[in-house]
Formats: structure tokens, sequence, C-alpha cells
């Protein structure tokens, strides 16, 4: 009866002291029975982990971040091709519009030789008289053989396209043995009208020009007698108004 009791303890025994060797359990391992087990980690914790090294292993070399790059300019262009402008400078500024009102005469300089300008309420029109611009030869009333005379003529902005007529009018007079002259000229244009000897007569000379806006016509004129020998001539010329007009 003994002998049965014994036997399943030597048995269990055994068994024991197989589950141990299978287990690695050591005298010097803690029991673990009733303690918390250690959670065990998430796969990215895992990752995470380093990784043990045996000794003498060489470490794993460090890998630097790439340093911050400062970016490169565009490249230029090359050859001949255009240079593409920013869109705020491409932009054109507006160009002002021309104006539609008809091209006017502004303020007119003095002529001189007892001179008065008249502007017509248009300003489409003037007319400057003169009480003293006249030239002669053997004639006390005129005894000057040469007179000169210079004016300013502006003209307002307006639409181009027409034209600027300047008339000079008066009186000449020239014997057989004398002559006379008058020359106009604005802009680079020049008339020139000659009263030979037996000339005895009012005339009226046109100079003919562009009306450019905003322009500004200086505008000159000559009066000459001379005698055409050595004999006594008489000559006498005077311009008693010039008149302008826009049309």
């Amino acid at each position: 009866m003994r002998g049965r009791v014994v036997l399943p303890v030597i048995l269990a025994v055994a068994i024991a002291l197989v589950a141990v060797y299978v287990t690695g359990w050591s005298p010097s391992t803690p029991a673990t029975q009733g303690a918390p087990s250690t959670p065990s980690l998430a796969p990215a914790q895992q990752g995470a982990a380093k990784p043990a090294t045996s000794p003498g292993a060489k470490a794993a070399p460090k890998v630097s971040a790439p340093a911050a790059t400062t970016p490169k300019a565009a490249p230029k262009p090359a050859g001949n091709a255009p240079v593409q402008q920013p869109a705020a400078n491409a932009a054109k500024k507006p160009q002002p519009q021309p104006s539609t009102d008809p091209v006017g005469f502004g303020p007119v300089g003095d002529a001189g030789w007892g001179s008065e300008t008249d502007v017509s309420g248009d300003r489409r029109a003037l007319t400057t008289v003169f009480s003293d611009f006249q030239v002669g030869l053997g004639n006390e009333d005129a005894p000057d053989p040469s007179r000169s005379m210079g004016m300013t003529i502006p003209l307002t902005d307006g639409v181009e396209g027409e034209t600027l007529y300047i008339h000079a009018q008066g009186y000449s007079f020239a014997n057989e043995h004398a002559r006379a002259k008058l020359a106009l000229r604005a802009r680079g244009q020049t008339v020139v009208q000659r009263f030979p000897g037996g000339t005895d007569d009012s005339f009226l000379t046109t100079l003919e020009l562009p009306a450019v806006p905003g322009a500004t016509y200086e505008l000159s004129a000559v009066l000459e007698v001379e005698e055409r020998s050595d004999s006594e001539g008489a000559a006498y010329l005077n311009i008693l108004s010039i008149d302008a007009e826009i049309r």
C-alpha cells in the first residue's frame, strides 16, 4: 500500500523536473507566478528600439541630414532670346488720348513796329496791324532801306490735319530805277515776293504751313528796297497787317 503511494509522488517530481528543464528555470530566477506580465512592444516601438550589438562589432555609420541649399537662379536665355519680364513691369502705361478739339492760337508775342494783335473768340484767326513797318528810298517818311520783324505764334493741342495760312498785305512802289522785295519765313519755309521797277500797287503774300498741334511758329518778315543803277531811284514798301487763320 505504501509502495503505491510513493510511485505517483516520484512521477510527479520527475514531471516537475522536466518542466523546469524545458522552461530554463534556475534557482536565481525569481518566481514569476502571479506577477504581472510585461506588455509586449507595439510594432512601431519595436522598430524604434536599438538593436543589441555584440562586443567588437562596428557601429553603423551616422547618416547626416542633407544640408539646405539655396535655390539656383533661373538660367539666362541663350543668344538673343527675349528676357521675360515680370507681369507688373510688362504692363504698359496708359497713353494720353489725343485731343478732339480743333487747333487754335495761343498767346501771340509782340511784333514791334507799332503793332497790335487781335485774336478771334474761337482762337482760329488773328490779325496783327502795323503803324510803322515800312522802308523807303528817297522817302522822308520811310528813311530805312531795310527792316525786319519777328513774332511768335504758338498753337494749342488739337486735331491734326489742318493748315495754317499766314497772309502779309501792304503796299509797294518802285520807279524804273529801283526795286523792292519781301521775304516771309516760318518753320523752315520761305516765300519771297519781288517788286520790279514800275510797281505801284497793293499786294497780298501768303505762306502756307501744316498746323501742327502744340507747335510754336517763329514768323519773320524782311522788307528791302534798292536802286537798280546810279541814277535817282525811288521806292516804298510796307506791311500794313499780317493775318493768320487755321482751316
